[in-house]
């Protein structure tokens, strides 16, 4: 009866699993370190709430609720550090839904809510997207539209969504622009 060395029955890896090792611990330490680490604070201790007015051209606030949004405890509390939404009504115009997120917090896990992905979870069909310009006072800025349709409503959607200083119009995009933070 011979006895074995079991020590040099160990596998050893191979080149070709060392360099992907390699790669795979060099990918996650560039992770890691590209991880921001800091705020974005645009409003300071200002309240969106109080920026925006009570009374919009001929449309005067009505209700804060009537948005497909998640419970607004559940946004606010684990993913924005403000938001708000507001219902404007009108004598002769149909009603303007307004929601406003903000979050200072730059570490990648946010995720913007975009109506692409909210109002279809709420039952809603989408029909089109489009994108039209927005003038402002002193600026112009590019927004998307969205037709969403429900058995007992239709609503018109015009959106916009900031990552820092940029405007992405997609999902795409968005991503792109919270990576390169």
């Amino acid at each position: 009866m011979t006895t074995t060395d079991h020590a040099h029955d160990a596998p050893v890896l191979s080149r070709r699993q060392a360099i992907l090792g390699g790669a795979f611990l060099v990918t996650a330490g560039t992770a890691i370190a590209r991880v921001p680490h800091h705020n974005i604070d645009l409003l300071g201790d200002r309240k969106i709430d109080k920026l925006i007015p009570q009374r919009i051209g001929a449309w005067e606030f009505y209700s804060k609720s009537g948005l497909v949004v998640p419970p607004a405890d559940q946004l606010k509390d684990a993913l924005y550090s403000q938001l708000m939404t507001r219902v404007y009504v009108a004598a002769d115009a149909l009603p303007v839904m307004l929601l406003i997120a903000q979050s200072g917090g730059q570490t990648g896990v946010l995720q913007v809510h975009r109506p692409e992905y909210c109002y279809p979870a709420g039952g809603f069909t989408l029909v089109g997207r489009d994108v039209l310009p927005v003038a402002l006072p002193g600026s112009r800025l590019e927004a998307t539209a969205i037709t969403a349709t429900a058995d007992d409503r239709t609503e018109q959607l015009l959106y916009w969504t900031r990552v820092g200083e940029d405007m992405p119009l997609t999902w795409a995009r968005q991503r792109w622009c919270a990576c390169r933070r």
